[in-house]
């Protein structure tokens, strides 16, 4: 449905009438089709953005498919466990975690301790971040959605890293904190291409951020994408549904201020 919105030039409205009629279709012919069961899979804040009669059939029948942190931390080791057997020894040695029963446990801080050999426990100036937070931060959006995608270029950006420093790594763990950071550029670059993809009315906007620093004023906002505060309230509530950016309430705002607005680690 989008891509034919997009190609007949008609905007969100319209593409949002088109999946309500959809839906509201479905309701009104899908009971005589007792042979099919369709799988619909909306981003949640189409969905949010959605509203025609009945639409309660589907909120009882709807199952938000989300990433969780304890998910992601099984998939590294997983992949650490089955590859290395240098790294599986030591995970078992520190946690006590074994590939077999990887899906059976179910403690957050013991997933996270297998993770130590790999990351080592904490990172950043004085040693003051524990490196599960700072992965997790950064591969993340403002709506708790975490993309695995980010996580696994994080990794293989930051092995490659390795593989090419000529000065040895003083640390325990095999990555080192530079080698993370210096990998976020690449992962952050590839997944905001995948916003351009997925929010293609965004794009224009997004890319007249470059440059700047985050958070930033309401009113450079204003000048930067050339909108009146009425179009910059609909694009900046319209991105906070999408994850990608939110006020940034460090400080009282000013009477009659624009606010200012703070951009996902991950973008």
């Amino acid at each position: 449905i989008r891509d034919v919105c997009l190609s007949r030039g008609l905007g969100d409205v319209y593409k949002r009438q088109a999946l309500e009629a959809l839906l509201g279709w479905w309701l009104e012919v899908g009971p005589a089709l007792g042979n099919i069961s369709p799988k619909i899979l909306l981003r949640e804040d189409i969905w949010t953005g959605l509203n025609f009669t009945n639409k309660t059939y589907y909120v009882s029948r709807t199952v938000l498919l989300r990433w969780e942190e304890e998910d992601l931390w099984r998939l590294v080791l997983r992949q650490a466990l089955h590859t290395s057997p240098t790294l599986a020894k030591l995970i078992q040695q520190q946690a006590s975690i074994e590939l077999s029963r990887l899906d059976s446990t179910p403690q957050l801080n013991v997933l996270r301790k297998g993770l130590f050999p790999l990351w080592g426990e904490r990172m950043g100036r004085g040693n003051k971040s524990y490196t599960s937070n700072w992965v997790r931060s950064r591969i993340s959006d403002y709506k708790e959605n975490r993309f695995p995608r980010s996580l696994i270029l994080l990794l293989q950006r930051a092995v490659e890293n390795e593989k090419t420093a000529y000065d040895r790594n003083p640390y325990e763990a095999v990555l080192r904190p530079r080698s993370l950071i210096e990998a976020l550029s690449k992962v952050s670059e590839e997944r905001v291409n995948e916003v351009y993809n997925e929010y293609p009315e965004f794009v224009v906007y997004l890319e007249k951020l470059a440059g700047e620093r985050s958070p930033i004023d309401g009113e450079r906002l204003k000048a930067i994408w050339q909108v009146d505060s009425v179009k910059l309230k609909e694009l900046v509530t319209s991105m906070a549904a999408a994850g990608i950016l939110q006020k940034y309430t460090s400080r009282p705002l000013l009477p009659d201020s624009e606010g200012r607005y703070s951009v996902a680690e991950l973008y």
